[in-house]
């Protein structure tokens, strides 16, 4: 599988943040990204980075969908359930 899914994942909360043009959402995103890459790290010793990946996707696609409406209040919840479920997701996998 590919290996490198986080750096894309990194590309799409850049294009985020770049969207907004907001300078401090830009500078939050970016600060996220260190914490990002730990998980995807974390994933891959566990065992579970493709499946990690493959939800991390699912929830991106759901941002877009609601953003694509030009539904903020969507795209804000689902943004917040996208790092509640990764997080969820690599805690009740970790023994």
């Amino acid at each position: 599988g590919g290996g490198n899914y986080w750096i894309l994942d990194m590309e799409f909360h850049n294009a985020l943040a770049k969207a907004t043009h907001n300078e401090i959402i830009h500078r939050m995103l970016a600060g996220v990204g260190h914490s990002v890459h730990e998980m995807f790290a974390l994933s891959k010793e566990i065992g579970l980075y493709e499946s990690f990946s493959l939800l991390a996707l699912r929830s991106h696609l759901e941002i877009i969908k609601f953003i694509r409406m030009r539904d903020a209040m969507g795209a804000s919840l689902a943004m917040r359930y996208h790092l509640l479920q990764c997080i969820q997701y690599l805690k009740s996998h970790d023994s």
